[in-house]
């Protein structure tokens, strides 16, 4: 029984929300400052909704093997960011670790299949 992208992307986010509720009520002061919410839209429509189906669709058109090679990626972008965004400076470490997982996404991405002449 398949199920649409945006389906899963519903489910995930009502089972976050019954999940995070009890949180919300523990917590000592159920009130959002309004400085957070960029933060709390961001969380919720770009991280639990847009996020999820941008991942579901690439999943459709490439298929899950394909897609999870992706996920090496994240602790690149996230040094990349780190860099731009908080100043951190990059070391040799970093750029071979990076360099070698550019290297092992692009080779898994290679076509598998024999060509024939």
């Amino acid at each position: 029984m398949a199920i649409s992208n945006w389906v899963s992307v519903y489910v995930q986010a009502l089972f976050a929300v019954l999940m995070l509720v009890p949180v919300l009520f523990a917590a000592p002061s159920q009130t959002i400052m309004p400085d957070a919410y960029p933060l709390v839209g961001f969380a919720a429509l770009g991280a639990s909704v847009l996020a999820p189906a941008i991942w579901l669709q690439a999943i459709a058109l490439n298929g899950a093997s394909r897609t999870a090679m992706y996920m090496n990626l994240l602790p690149v972008m996230t040094a990349i960011i780190a860099v731009f965004w908080l100043g951190e400076i990059l070391t040799q470490y970093h750029v071979i670790g990076g360099g070698l997982v550019l290297l092992g996404v692009a080779l898994s991405q290679q076509s598998r299949c024999p060509s024939y002449p």
